[in-house]
């Protein structure tokens, strides 16, 4: 996570190219570029639909 940080760091405070930092950080320009340009660290979990093939006519039932 921190050289993430020092990625999006040498970006938007140092003003580094995508490439300048992907030769400083010994990273390939599409990771360099991936961090920097990245918002939102973090993932978004969406809950999962369970499923019931067997049961799907009588839930309602069974919930009642």
């Amino acid at each position: 996570m921190a050289q993430q940080e020092y990625i999006k760091f040498l970006r938007n405070t140092e003003g580094l190219t995508v490439n300048a930092i992907a030769k400083k950080m010994g990273v390939d320009w599409i990771t360099a570029k991936k961090y920097a340009d990245q918002e939102n660290w973090n993932i978004e979990v969406r809950p999962r639909k369970k499923k019931y093939p067997v049961l799907e006519p009588y839930i309602e039932i069974i919930d009642a």
